[in-house]
């Protein structure tokens, strides 16, 4: 199936370990749409990387998915990431991936795509309690792209899934984070230096902190990592920010059109702590039924066009329960976020829900579509008589 027709329909299944989230809440998936990374004029034609950890081999060529010698997969992610160059993908099988050459996963100076064929509910990083994902140390540029993943049970020092540092620019789209543990900072994803990813149509649930940043923290300065349209949920920091921490010296993330809602704090704040001398960019989003605080730190959160319990000064912004409807971060029928947001606030990489559905909607149908609060967007089911 080639890369620009893949569109497949997904179910997933959260397994979340804490806070109000019940142990197997489930969400309707993304539609996926894996694309190739643009290559630069003069560059030669883009080169498919196969890898499964069923039947490949590290010896074989890797350029074809059929698991026939000589040119069959890769077995393990590295290997394919090693012979890649910019511009290429890496294509995972269905599966589960353990073991050593499927962690501490680099980019080798050039950039591309690795992606699951089928998406995150059938492709699967399994860390095994040791190690993270991805070590992303080279200053990636925005064409280093991880799609379509899920990644458990990592266990690291900064980062269980993720450790992204200098000037990286990753995009990490359509994943599945869960279950990953920090004996520090960043259960999921730690971001620090001049770190600028994004993080687009990701579920960040049930991942762990001993310190800072139950799901994401960010101790970057003078750069702007980028949370869109993302679900935050049931995160724990023993410290501060279950669902994300933000120090550094100068920038600060953007929060746009996410859910953050059910994660827990040793700390004063549940939602999205901000630590002095920085701050949060809060747009289109859903803060709600965190430990303590929604949002706060010594520092300067803004937040616009949001539904903040507990309430938050900013143009747009609501304190009134947002009505999930039962067992999912849906909005349910009569919510308050519906048509809430701010279409101008929207970044085009968020012409789709987390749910794959259109972005901007006339949810509340008078007549006007505009984007609703929150990681998705409320679509009313016509009655048939």
């Amino acid at each position: 199936m080639s890369a620009g027709s893949l569109r497949v329909g997904l179910a997933w299944t959260l397994l979340v370990a804490h806070g109000a989230i019940a142990s197997a809440s489930k969400e309707t998936g993304r539609c996926f749409l894996p694309g190739p990374t643009p290559r630069s004029a003069g560059e030669t034609a883009q080169s498919n990387w196969y890898v499964d950890a069923s039947c490949g081999d590290d010896s074989w060529t890797g350029q074809s998915p059929a698991c026939i010698p000589p040119d069959g997969p890769k077995r393990t992610i590295q290997a394919a990431m090693s012979a890649a160059l910019t511009g290429d993908e890496v294509i995972l099988a269905d599966g589960v991936y353990r073991g050593e050459g499927n962690k501490w996963l680099s980019f080798p100076g050039q950039y591309f795509t690795v992606r699951s064929e089928n998406g995150p509910a059938s492709c699967i990083l399994d860390l095994e309690d040791s190690g993270l994902a991805f070590f992303l140390v080279a200053d990636e540029t925005p064409q280093a792209v991880v799609q379509g993943l899920t990644i458990e049970n990592g266990r690291s020092g900064e980062g269980g899934a993720f450790f992204i540092h200098h000037a990286s620019q990753v995009v990490i789209r359509e994943c599945v984070l869960r279950n990953n543990l920090s004996t520090s900072s960043g259960g999921a994803i730690h971001c620090d230096t001049n770190a600028s990813p994004t993080i687009l149509d990701c579920v960040i649930v049930g991942n762990t902190a001993l310190g800072w940043g139950g799901g994401l923290a960010f101790f970057t300065g003078g750069s702007t990592p980028r949370i869109l349209g993302c679900l935050v949920a049931g995160n724990s920091a023993g410290s501060e920010g279950g669902g994300l921490f933000h120090s550094g010296f100068g920038g600060g993330p953007e929060v746009v059109n996410s859910t953050i809602a059910d994660n827990s704090t040793g700390g004063q704040v549940g939602g999205i702590f901000v630590d002095a001398g920085n701050t949060v960019l809060v747009v289109n989003s859903v803060l709600w039924r965190n430990d303590g605080a929604p949002l706060g730190g010594p520092g300067s959160p803004l937040a616009t066009f949001s539904n903040v319990e507990g309430g938050w000064p900013g143009q747009g912004n609501l304190d009134a329960d947002p009505q999930f409807a039962p067992g999912t971060y849906r909005l349910g029928r009569g919510s308050p976020s519906i048509d809430a947001g701010d279409d101008d606030s929207v970044p085009a990489e968020l012409l789709l829900d987390l749910a794959g559905r259109p972005r901007i909607l006339d949810g509340d149908h008078d007549g006007i579509a505009v984007v609703d609060q929150g990681a998705f967007e409320f679509v009313a089911r016509v009655l048939r008589r």
